[in-house]
């Protein structure tokens, strides 16, 4: 599975300048709506960036060279779940550091409470983004799953440009931390809810990409 990580992240490198225009539109739509909206903007762009994996493969006729080689399908599946939470990593650490630049948030200052909520708001986004596109893209590959792939960043973009823009929600995100602080029952919760989402992805993607003939 290292070795098929290798070639993904290989891959990503070579769409360098795709991920640095992602980077630049982080630090622009985070700075515009408030710099800790940068985290769950990272999450959405982590998800958007996820079907160039899937893009370079039909180019590239990687899926067909996977099926000739001595790497199973569930290397496969496991390796590109991978390297889209690796995405996320990186995405999350751009995002966090442009957080950093706000010293307020709806009137309350930018602390650890605040930082894990968004934190936590990114990987149930990618966690929901991905349960539904992955599965998707395995079993009919990119061409005839793109728009299905769409569905959720589209869903998860508008519906956090929304939110972003009221200031009583802002308000009273910052007025439950104010109010608990930063303990974090609620978000370890929404964390393990997450991972068994993914799990079941995983399983669903390896089922489905199993039955797909290449």
């Amino acid at each position: 599975m290292i070795h098929f990580l290798a070639l993904d992240l290989h891959g990503l490198v070579g769409r360098r300048m795709r991920l640095l225009a992602v980077a630049a539109m982080l630090i622009f739509f985070g700075i515009d709506m408030g710099p800790a909206f940068a985290i769950p903007l990272a999450a959405v762009a982590c998800v958007l960036i996820a079907s160039d994996l899937f893009l370079m493969d039909e180019r590239g006729r990687l899926d067909i060279l996977y099926a000739t080689l001595p790497v199973g399908r569930t290397t496969v599946v496991l390796g590109r779940y991978t390297t889209v939470l690796l995405e996320f990593l990186v995405a999350a650490v751009i995002g966090n550091t442009v957080a950093m630049l706000d010293v307020d948030f709806g009137r309350a200052p930018l602390g650890p409470g605040m930082l894990v909520m968004m934190n936590v708001v990114g990987f149930v986004i990618v966690a929901v983004g991905l349960a539904v596109q992955l599965p998707a893209f395995f079993a009919l590959g990119y061409t005839k799953a793109r728009f299905v792939g769409l569905v959720p960043p589209v869903v998860i973009a508008v519906a956090g440009l929304s939110v972003g823009r009221k200031a009583d929600i802002l308000q009273g995100l910052a007025a439950i931390v104010r109010g608990r602080g930063v303990s974090v029952p609620l978000e370890a919760a929404a964390v393990a809810g997450c991972v068994i989402v993914l799990a079941a992805s995983v399983l669903a993607a390896r089922a489905l990409y199993v039955r797909r003939r290449l």
